[in-house]
């Protein structure tokens, strides 16, 4: 009887979303800096991902002739309203947007991947939300038998991430304990988006994008502020059971050259523009 009762306590508290093994859209920010490994990502995810419905890049103009073009203009805010939002002044945003070190546009793709599902016309109800600069070398699902997301997990666990969410909504937990969700792709589905966005907004009395612009810890903003990925991977597992964890064998490097990775074995190698372009 007792172990009826903590079963029905415990459930009370789990949820049960509506996940469906629907086909995937992947969706891709990008910059014109990741032009270099946009097409390669492109392909390896071809390649790779079974059930693979549209490809999708999200960026200023069309940077490829093989995937969908959704102009970032469609979206309900840009890097300026970002910063005002941010700053709460006009002068420290054009001043903050004049200098080329600026976050502000790596924070714009962190809240773009939060509000794809309500500004991308007709998606299914599962994304796969992929860096540009990340080439999948092996075939990987991304679906489990319960229709949730497996999440790739790493040793990465940056503090400030963990503090904004926390201001964003108190009850979030980092249940990942030691490990982080950032991996550079992740599967969102539908309705745990909805679930988050709208207790963000219920919390806040604001717009989702306003209310994470407004807590992001102005002593950051030259740095990493927030994360998205540790935003979802953690609140998505708070609530429910339905989703999974996994490591795979995956590195970043400064030089492209995934064949190398491949023969090594590697599940995905992610070539950042930055690690490239050290001075």
């Amino acid at each position: 009887m007792l172990l009826i009762i903590i079963l029905l306590f415990f459930n009370n508290f789990t949820k049960n979303y509506e996940l469906k093994n629907d086909p995937i859209d992947v969706v891709m920010p990008c910059h014109k800096k990741d032009i270099e490994t946009l097409d390669l990502c492109i392909s390896s995810i071809k390649k790779n991902v079974k059930n693979i419905r549209r490809i999708i890049v999200v960026s200023e103009e069309k940077f490829s002739n093989n995937a969908e073009w959704f102009p970032e203009s469609n979206y309900p805010f840009n890097k300026e309203s970002i910063s005002n939002e941010i700053f709460k002044d006009n002068n420290k945003t054009v001043q903050y947007l004049n200098n080329p070190k600026n976050r502000a546009g790596w924070i714009m793709k962190q809240i773009f991947n939060l509000y794809h599902f309500r500004v991308i016309p007709n998606l299914s109800s599962n994304i796969l939300v992929i860096d540009c600069d990340t080439i999948l070398l092996k075939p990987i699902n991304f679906l489990n038998e319960k229709n949730g997301a497996i999440f790739t997990l790493s040793s990465e666990n940056h503090k400030p991430y963990f503090e904004h969410a926390k201001r964003l909504i108190p009850s979030f937990k980092k249940v990942l304990k030691e490990y982080s969700g950032i991996s550079h792709h992740m599967l969102f589905q539908k309705a745990v988006i909805e679930d988050l966005l709208n207790k963000i907004e219920e919390y806040n009395k604001l717009e989702s994008w306003k209310a994470i612009c407004s807590v992001i810890d102005i002593n950051e903003i030259w740095a990493s502020p927030i994360a998205e990925y540790e935003i979802y991977s953690n609140f998505a597992i708070q609530n429910s059971s339905q989703f999974s964890t996994r490591f795979l064998k995956w590195t970043q490097s400064n030089e492209i050259n995934p064949d190398y990775f491949f023969e090594n074995n590697y599940d995905f190698v992610t070539f950042h523009y930055y690690e490239r372009n050290k001075e």
